[in-house]
């Protein structure tokens, strides 16, 4: 009698463990099923959230790259400007433009390229980080160069447009669909300023503040903006300003006076001074 009772008792006690394991893994597999689909979520709500301040440094890191190729004299120390109406093979601009560029002597600027496209990848994707490094697309002539090297041996680099700053302030609105984004801001485009040029004979720089937008894509790497109008406007400006190519005016015949003097000498040599830069918004 003592011996079956004690089976049963061993029978129950093996049938209640075996319970609670079968309980134990039925919560542990609710748990994880539970787990999954809420850090699937958590993932995808991360992916999507973009606001003024992700937005704004990312901008921010793409200006500060862009002083690798992009120029407007601004540093503490100012280097000579020159105006050239060809490129460095000779060949002149189209529509008989000419541009600036900032002479830096012996300072070797071959790896600037190189520089600015891996510091861009890490805010663009590799498509517009790449169209950001090439040269300016004009038509009709020649590209205009970025950083060019003149048969005199010194290194030279355009002076004509940089993307500028800006403030979480400075977006207007928001739109993120997916992986998938457009951000409206008022943002600042620097460019050469000759407006003043025939009274001081020297260009200095100018902020222009425009309604521009930015598509932004997420990656594995975080946000990457992959396009828009601002980036357009930017690669554009050799094409379409109206800074290169005044044929009107005082500009116009200091510039002849230029090219004058460039037909003689490979390119013409003016100081460049300081002042307050000037702000438009438009």
């Amino acid at each position: 009698m003592k011996k079956r009772v004690c089976e049963n008792l061993n029978f129950d006690w093996r049938c209640s463990c075996m319970i609670k394991k079968i309980v134990a893994f039925i919560l542990v597999a609710l748990v994880v099923l539970c787990a999954v689909p809420l850090a699937y979520a958590e993932s995808e709500a991360g992916a999507t959230v973009l606001d003024e301040n992700t937005f704004s440094e990312l901008w921010m890191d793409f200006f500060t790259a862009s002083f690798e190729v992009y120029d407007l004299n601004t540093a503490v120390k100012t280097y000579p400007s020159v105006v050239f109406g060809y490129d460095s093979n000779g060949v002149p601009y189209a529509n008989g433009k000419k541009y600036y560029y900032i002479n830096y002597g012996d300072r070797d600027l071959s790896a600037c390229y190189a520089t600015a496209l891996e510091k861009y990848q890490k805010v663009l994707t590799p498509e517009l980080a790449q169209r950001m490094v090439e040269d300016l697309h004009v038509p009709g002539g020649p590209d205009v160069e970025l950083i060019r090297r003149g048969s005199d041996g010194n290194w030279y680099r355009l002076f004509l447009v940089r993307p500028g700053g800006v403030l979480p302030s400075d977006v207007k609105s928001i739109h993120v669909d997916g992986n998938r984004a457009r951000v409206d801001a008022r943002l600042r485009v620097d460019v050469i300023d000759l407006e003043d040029v025939g009274r001081n004979d020297y260009p200095y720089d100018k902020g222009l503040r425009f309604d521009f937008t930015v598509d932004l894509v997420y990656t594995d790497d975080g946000w990457r903006m992959s396009g828009g109008d601002v980036f357009d406007y930017i690669r554009d400006y050799a094409y379409t300003s109206p800074e290169t190519g005044d044929e009107n005016g005082v500009r116009a015949a200091w510039l002849g006076a230029a090219a004058v003097l460039a037909a003689a000498i490979p390119a013409v040599m003016l100081t460049v001074s300081r002042r307050k830069k000037k702000y438009i918004d438009i």
